[in-house]
């Protein structure tokens, strides 16, 4: 019996495969490049990408990217499942970690699926990277009005 079900991408009904990306387990389409993130998945992606792609120097960056330490990341856990719970539309796609109705929300004015049951995000090739650098866009704008209030209080 397998651990670990193969689940099946709901745009071309492949096979998802998983990998491992500094442990977090990451389920990905090698056909159409779609990707499953579970529940603490996302927040912890976004946790590690920050780290490697993020000069740690940046007084304060973590004000701007809320999943700086674990509880942080149920922070926005718990934000991601009321705004989801509370914008979501029906999609007509099943989800394929638990088989219940998917919800199509806007996540950085991305749209992606959504399961309110087991919590888990579907993104579709290029979603994710595109959430990922409206946030870093929001990190960069927080170093410009900080950078802009100290001028103005320098003086």
């Amino acid at each position: 019996m397998e651990l670990f079900v193969k689940m099946k991408c709901i745009k071309c009904q492949r096979e998802m495969n998983k990998f491992v990306y500094n442990n977090i387990i990451i389920d990905q389409c090698s056909h159409c490049g779609s990707i499953w993130l579970d529940k603490h998945e996302f927040p912890s992606l976004v946790q590690k990408l920050n780290r490697k792609y993020i000069n740690k120097d940046v007084e304060n960056f973590q004000k701007c990217i809320p999943s700086r330490n674990q509880k942080e990341i149920i922070m926005m856990e718990k934000y991601l499942e009321n705004f989801f719970n509370n914008q979501s539309i029906n999609s007509a796609n099943r989800c394929p970690r638990c088989g219940d109705n998917l919800k199509r929300v806007n996540l950085y004015d991305v749209p992606i699926e959504y399961c309110n049951s087991c919590n888990g995000m579907f993104f579709d090739k290029l979603e994710f990277e595109n959430i990922y650098l409206k946030i870093l866009n929001k990190q960069s704008l927080w170093k410009k009005i900080k950078a802009k209030i100290k001028s103005l209080f320098s003086k």
